[in-house]
C-alpha cells in the first residue's frame, strides 16, 4: 500500500511543477536584452527577385503623359481582376510595341533599367517604377495571428513581420525562431534570436518574399499544456491522502 509520505512527496512535486509552469522569466520574454552592440551593422537589405508567377506593377513617367500612360502596367493581365501584371510561367511579360520581355531572375532594379532601355525609343526621358506586388510571408506557431502576410513594401524585417501577426504569445520561444527560406530548388534554414540586439547583423533580420517563420512553444508551454492532467492526478493523490490519514486516524 502506498505510504503518506510518498503520496506527500507526489502532491509536493505537483504543486512545484504547477508553480514553475505559471511564473516565466523575464529573460525569456524581454526583446533585445542589454549588451555590447556598440555600432554594430545592420545588415545589408533584400531586394526581391521576380519570378514566375508573381505579380509587378510598372509605372512610366516621361514628358509625354499620353504615351507614358500607354506604357504603364499596373492592370494590364487581362484574365484577372487582381492588380499588377502577371510573370508567366516562361518569365515572360507582353509590352505593347516592344513584345515578350524575360524578367524573371532579375531584381526590380534590374527590370527597371531593362524596361528604361527599351522604351527610351519610344518616350522621351522615361521614367520606370517596377514593384513586386507579391511580396508574402508566413507566420506560424506561437504568434498571436498566425497565417499569410503580404507587404506593399518590398521589405520586410523578421521584427516588422511578427508586429503584423500581432507579437509573439508569450509562450513563445523567442531565442531560437525558425526561417524558413527559398533558395534555388531547395530550402533553407536559418534562426534568429529576438533577445539578443545583435539580431540586425543576421542574414535574416531582412526577410526575402516567401519566407516562413517559425516560433516554437517553449518548456513552460509543453508542461502547462499538461495541467489539466495534473489537476486530475492532484485530485487523486489528495483522496489517497484523505483516506489514509482517515485510516491511521482510525487505528
Amino acid at each position: 500500500m502506498v505510504k503518506l509520505d510518498s503520496l506527500l512527496k507526489i502532491t509536493f512535486f505537483i504543486v512545484i511543477v504547477s508553480v514553475v509552469t505559471s511564473c516565466v522569466p523575464r529573460k525569456q520574454i524581454t526583446y533585445f536584452l542589454a549588451e555590447d552592440t556598440t555600432h554594430l551593422p545592420i545588415s545589408k537589405p533584400y531586394e526581391p527577385i521576380i519570378q514566375a508567377s508573381d505579380r509587378v506593377r510598372i509605372l512610366v513617367n516621361g514628358v509625354d503623359k499620353e504615351a507614358s500612360n500607354f506604357f504603364s502596367f499596373s492592370q494590364n493581365d487581362n484574365s484577372s481582376n487582381t492588380p499588377g501584371y502577371l510573370v508567366n510561367a516562361e518569365g515572360l511579360i507582353d509590352i505593347p510595341l516592344i513584345g515578350s520581355i524575360h524578367i524573371a531572375g532579375l531584381t526590380t532594379t534590374q527590370a527597371k533599367d531593362t524596361l528604361k532601355g527599351l522604351l527610351e525609343k519610344y518616350i522621351n526621358r522615361p521614367t520606370v517604377i517596377v514593384t513586386l506586388l507579391t511580396f508574402k510571408i508566413t507566420m506560424l506557431g506561437q504568434v498571436a495571428s498566425p497565417g499569410i502576410y503580404t507587404s506593399d513594401h518590398e521589405r520586410l524585417t523578421i521584427i516588422e513581420a511578427i508586429a503584423m501577426a500581432g507579437d509573439l504569445k508569450i509562450d513563445g520561444k523567442r531565442t531560437n525562431i525558425m526561417v524558413i527560406r527559398e533558395k534555388g530548388n531547395g530550402k533553407e534554414y536559418g534562426f534568429v534570436n529576438l533577445s539578443s540586439r545583435s539580431i540586425i547583423t543576421s542574414p535574416y533580420y531582412n526577410l526575402h518574399a516567401n519566407d516562413i517563420i517559425y516560433v516554437e512553444p517553449t518548456l513552460r508551454s509543453r508542461l502547462t499544456a499538461l495541467q489539466p492532467y495534473y489537476a486530475v492526478a492532484g485530485m487523486i493523490v489528495g483522496i489517497l491522502t484523505l483516506t489514509l490519514l482517515i485510516a491511521n486516524y482510525n487505528k
